[in-house]
Formats: C-alpha cells, structure tokens, sequence
C-alpha cells in the first residue's frame, strides 16, 4: 500500500512539474518577421464594395459567361 501511495506522489510531483516548466515563460517572443499588410474586420453594417464584392447565385457559368446547371 505505501507503494503504490509513494509511486502516485511522485507521478504526481513529476506530472506537475512538467506543467510548470512549460507555463515559467508563457510569452515566448515570435521571431518569424511576419508583418501584418491589409486587414478588413468588416465591422460596419455593410461591405465595402470597393474591396468585396459577392455573388448570391447558385449557378456556374460556361466559358462564354452563360449560367449552367449541375447535375
């Protein structure tokens, strides 16, 4: 019974341990020079249709522009 009390203890210290080492340094600086170039967050009540535009159809069109149906 002490065994297993002790090999319980100690996986949980071990456990915790391995918890802690990781959250000691949780703002690890990103050195990747990713560099942000154009954003929409589309927060007004319309799109902005000179960056968006959007098609409702459900249709695919033909080389010649011409809706077809699938199927």
């Amino acid at each position: 019974m002490k065994k297993w009390v002790a090999l319980a203890l100690g996986t949980g210290l071990v456990l915790s341990a391995a918890q802690g080492a990781s959250a000691e340094n949780p703002e690890k600086k990103d050195k990747t020079k990713w560099k942000l170039v154009w954003s929409d967050e589309f927060s007004k009540s319309e799109i902005d249709q000179t960056k968006w535009n959007f098609d409702t159809g459900n249709r695919l069109k033909d080389a010649e522009g011409t809706p077809v149906t699938p199927g």
